[in-house]
């Protein structure tokens, strides 16, 4: 167990293609945010991607 200090974030990518039903809705931002509104199969996942924390996200995930 990882103090919560520490506590591993997880960024798994989803192929929408490979999805049933996702809705694209606003999120508080204002900006798009999508929702799945179905099964979410492991043949959806693309990539998986741990962070050290909610901070570093954008510096852990490809530009591409």
């Amino acid at each position: 167990m990882f103090p919560a200090e520490a506590a591993l974030v997880v960024v798994v990518a989803l192929d929408e293609q490979r999805l049933d039903d996702v809705r694209w809705e606003p999120a508080l931002n204002g900006g798009p945010f999508p929702h799945v509104y179905g099964s979410l199969p492991w043949t959806a996942v693309v990539g998986v991607y741990p962070v050290d924390g909610a901070a570093y996200i954008d510096d852990a995930l490809p530009t591409e």
